[in-house]
């Protein structure tokens, strides 16, 4: 694990980020975080990463793969389907003129490599597809 949550107080964390050797503060009473994400441009991953871990720990079993998806990514909503999973999470600032896309595959060649994400940000939204099933 490159990251661990540990509850302060009440509605008090901290977020340990061991590559990065970095500690934040998040206080969720007042939806504030120490990283410069949230000073600067008002997006911080961190307090989305503290709320999936509540809801993932308060369920009292083994996180699935969609929690863990939640905790490490730190993404609002994560639906499982039939590839794999589908990931949601809302931006700061619209993009009106166009759609920004990311893909990643197995290799160039079509005939043998697949895609294995899709990703893609429209106006407020940043949706990505992760396969996970063959």
């Amino acid at each position: 694990m490159e990251y661990e949550i540990r509850k302060i107080s009440d509605g008090i964390y901290s977020v340990a980020k061991f590559k990065e050797n970095k500690i934040y503060s998040v206080n969720l009473n007042l939806m504030k975080c120490t990283c410069q994400g949230f000073k600067s441009w008002k997006k911080c991953k961190h307090i989305p990463m503290v709320q999936g871990y509540i809801i993932a720990t308060e369920k009292g079993a083994p996180l699935s793969d969609t929690d863990k998806i939640k905790i490490d990514l730190a993404f609002q909503n994560v639906e499982e389907t039939d590839f794999g999973f589908k990931c949601v999470d809302k931006i700061f600032g619209n993009f009106q003129d166009g759609i920004i896309l990311d893909i990643e595959t197995t290799g160039l060649d079509p005939k043998k490599d697949e895609i294995v994400t899709f990703g893609y940000i429209y106006k407020d939204s940043m949706i990505i597809f992760q396969r996970t099933k063959i």
